[in-house]
């Protein structure tokens, strides 16, 4: 079986995600969160890492937005040169534009912990072995290094998804991958 190089995955994958229209986004994100909703690490999970959506990913906020009303505590990444920490927030409210314009929470916010529970992980693409290409910095494979206690579930949309990817040594596969076909 063929395998795809990660520069010619990033180019089809990002040129499919600029001709997605806000509209295509809120109803490919709706079926994804309600299959994400439904299953059972989900629902036993109190704590949620998760990343805040920017360029056209499945939207997060929305998720932030359901855990926080039922109750899950949510942190969020903050990234400080070649490090990424998790922060808890409490709302929304709690973030500001960071990195790459990307929202992440405000320095009053408390650092996490426990570095344990559910990690919803962003990602460009990823196959059905369950491996993940990031956007190149390296930031959640170097976190994961660190601290593995994670149940690492990826949201993405179906073409971010083929059959098999080429990764490297240090790249951390998820356990689970949601698109709005299901998941595997």
């Amino acid at each position: 079986m063929m395998q795809t190089d990660k520069k010619t995955v990033r180019k089809l994958v990002r040129d499919q995600k600029r001709q997605l229209t806000q509209a295509q986004i809120n109803e490919r994100t709706e079926k994804i969160l309600n299959l994400l909703y439904k299953l059972e690490f989900y629902e036993n999970a109190g704590r949620i890492y998760l990343y805040v959506n920017y360029n056209q990913e499945v939207n997060t906020s929305i998720l932030i937005d359901e855990g926080l009303k039922e109750g899950k505590e949510i942190f969020v990444p903050r990234v400080d040169g070649e490090e990424m920490e998790f922060y808890r927030i409490f709302s929304r409210e709690d973030l500001e534009s960071g990195a790459y314009g990307i929202l992440e929470p405000k320095k009053e916010c408390m650092a996490d912990k426990w570095h344990s529970g559910l990690m919803i992980l962003p990602g460009l693409a990823f196959d059905k072995k369950h491996h993940r290409i990031g956007y190149g910095g390296g930031f959640y494979d170097r976190y994961l290094e660190k601290y593995p206690d994670f149940y690492k579930a990826a949201l993405c949309y179906d073409f971010q998804v083929f059959e098999e990817i080429m990764t490297e040594e240090l790249d951390i596969p998820v356990d689970m991958v949601i698109s709005e076909s299901g998941w595997f």
